[in-house]
């Protein structure tokens, strides 16, 4: 028994000998956990420095961490909570100020369902009172279990190459089978699974239409450099070929609501195809514009005109007209969900009295006019990815008239929590 003392004894101190010849180095990492459904992809890399105080023995070159005070059922786990260090990679990091750097892997596919917030925890060498800071947030993340949700990113502009050109946002509010909705199969029975559900948002967003194009267009005009170029008393005007856009642009902040009925069988939030009915209530407040936009532009010729006639070559003015269209319709979504992907798609057809073509053709020439019902049509679809909340959005809306060229606009935009959007500091 003495002798099993002495060597328990002789162990115990060769162990503390050990955990005192390296310290971690103090910082924080803040870890924001991914909601998915395959959460043992979930891996989070730990970048950490450990100071060596002494030379390469290899009785104290195996390192052992834990995690510990994260107040939580379930602590994320390390996945490699034992590092041996090399006697050559000892020695290069004594060369190298005597800092050691690793990594270490971390897991917290286990707390999700329990994590609310920030929680903070310990990282340390076992045996050690040392520690780094190890923060789990999901304060800006999004949850795609919950219904509402906020979108922030960009517009882009589908006429010069898919630019970026407009901040878009929104708050949206989609949930699936809230209730039944009864109605009587062929056999008198009544369904009573749920299958009802909405669809709504305010949202911002920039949509374009192309109303004329030249190809081949002559454009006269003034600036800096032509002015500077005389003859007598008349001053230069280049005269240039060019291809000439005349461009609508809406800049609109959307309000929409849309009661759903599933119309297949299964829970919508379940993976597979499923079609709905619905109706659709929309108020959009549209800033429409006019504008002329040149490319392509080739001097041909430099004319010289008097000074008074100048007025006759300004640039024509970007001219803004702020109204509210009303779109009542009905709609036959799609939604199809695979594993952290879906896509919904989303048909409507009815009357709106958002101004006609012909209207919008003319609006710099015109300061009032009527405003008419008539036939409209929208298609909307989203492409989303939950794991990281990344949505890439289109919408294509027109009049089912002649002459009335449709807006497209497209958006790409991260989703988060709406909770936690607004709790995030």
């Amino acid at each position: 028994m003495r002798y099993l003392t002495v060597i328990f004894l002789i162990v115990f101190l060769s162990n503390q000998k050990a955990i005192c010849q390296v310290t971690l180095l103090p910082g924080t990492v803040t870890i924001h956990p991914v909601y998915s459904k395959q959460r043992v992809t979930q891996i989070d890399t730990i970048p950490i420095k450990v100071r060596l105080d002494t030379v390469f023995n290899a009785s104290w070159n195996t390192l052992t961490f834990d995690i510990r005070r994260f107040n939580l059922p379930n602590n994320p786990v390390l996945i490699n909570p034992v590092i041996t260090i090399t006697q050559d990679r000892w020695n290069r990091a004594l060369n190298n100020g005597r800092i050691l750097d690793t990594l270490l892997f971390l897991t917290t596919s286990n707390i999700l369902d329990t994590l609310q917030g920030d929680e903070i925890g310990h990282l340390q060498i076992t045996g050690k009172d040392d520690y780094m800071v190890i923060r789990l947030s999901d304060r800006d993340l999004y949850n795609p279990n919950k219904p509402f949700w906020i979108e922030v990113g960009s517009n882009f502009d589908f006429i010069d190459g898919l630019e970026p050109n407009n901040f878009f946002a929104g708050v949206f509010l989609h949930k699936r089978d809230i209730r039944p909705f009864q109605f009587r199969k062929k056999n008198h029975t009544k369904s009573h699974s749920s299958n009802l559900g909405i669809f709504a948002g305010v949202f911002e967003s920039k949509a374009i239409a192309t109303v004329d194009k030249i190809d081949l267009g002559v454009v006269q005009y003034y600036d800096k450099n032509s002015l500077v170029l005389k003859q007598g008393d008349s001053v230069g005007v280049f005269s240039d070929s060019a291809t000439i856009n005349n461009i609508q642009v809406v800049k609109n902040i959307g309000l929409f609501f849309s009661p759903q009925i599933r119309l297949t069988n299964g829970s919508a939030n379940i993976d597979g195809l499923h079609v709905s009915a619905s109706l659709w209530l929309e108020l959009q407040w549209q800033r429409i514009s006019y504008e002329v936009q040149y490319s392509n532009q080739i001097r041909v010729d430099t004319l010289y005109r008097p000074v008074a006639q100048l007025y006759q070559y300004s640039p024509k003015p970007k001219k803004e007209i702020d109204i509210r269209s009303h779109y009542f319709g009905i709609g036959l979504p799609v939604f199809f969900k695979e594993n952290d992907a879906n896509v919904f798609f989303n048909p409507v057809i009815g009357i709106s009295n958002q101004p006609s073509g012909a209207i919008l053709k003319n609006l710099r020439e015109i300061n009032d006019f009527e405003r008419k019902w008539n036939l409209f049509y929208v298609f909307q679809f989203r492409l989303n990815e939950e794991k990281y909340g990344i949505a890439f959005t289109g919408e294509v809306r027109g009049l089912l008239q002649k002459n009335s060229p449709p807006f497209v606009s497209l958006a790409l935009s991260k989703k988060f929590d709406l909770k936690r959007f607004i709790e995030f500091k």
